[in-house]
């Protein structure tokens, strides 16, 4: 992998706990937040924060209802690194926090665009 763009998650499976050196460039508020294609099914998708908070914070709007709201989407799941467990999120519910520089599996019912 040559580039790792916003908008879309990453997974990165390793067996030791190996520090990893990445240049992201910093985001500029002013400009247009990047547009993510989604396909039907299964989506690796990231958090893009507009607000520059720190990474695993809630995002503004905190949801996945608000954060996905502009795709027809059922189910997410983020892996819990230090718990080692699946976390679930869906659609409407009250448990349904997402955070910055997270990705999530989210379960497209329809092809769309996300819109962050």
């Amino acid at each position: 992998m040559t580039k790792v763009e916003a908008g879309y998650g990453y997974w990165v499976n390793t067996t030791a706990f190996t520090a990893i050196s990445t240049l992201i460039p910093e985001a500029n508020p002013a400009a247009v937040l990047p547009t993510v294609p989604v396909t039907t099914g299964w989506n690796l998708l990231g958090v893009v924060d507009i607000a520059l908070n720190a990474a695993s914070t809630a995002v503004d709007g905190g949801d996945s209802s608000t954060y996905f709201s502009s795709i027809d989407w059922s189910v997410a799941y983020q892996f819990d690194t230090q718990g080692n467990a699946w976390v679930k999120s869906v659609s409407g519910t009250a448990d349904n926090r997402i955070a910055t520089a997270r990705g999530y599996w989210v379960w497209a019912n329809k092809a769309g665009t996300l819109v962050p």
